[in-house]
């Protein structure tokens, strides 16, 4: 990514996982971005710095979210 498209993806990401059931937002990022599988993923890095942006974005929004915030922190961490 250059120019910062992870951040401008994921605004719109964000407001997506807010406007989402936070058991649903937990789930699809789980099954799609399992801990276990990420590191073989062709695109890590592009993945990681999307998700840290996410969560960035989520806290500095004060999102009540904390389950969501805590699994996107296991993601990057």
């Amino acid at each position: 990514f250059t120019y910062q498209e992870d951040f401008r993806l994921a605004r719109g990401l964000s407001v997506m996982l807010e406007k989402l059931p936070e058991k649903n937002g937990k789930i699809i990022i789980e099954q799609r971005y399992p801990r276990s599988e990420l590191f073989g993923m062709p695109a890590l890095q592009n993945i990681l710095t999307t998700f840290r942006c996410i969560y960035l974005e989520l806290y500095w929004n004060s999102s009540k979210k904390l389950t969501l915030i805590d699994t996107i922190k296991g993601l990057i961490c």
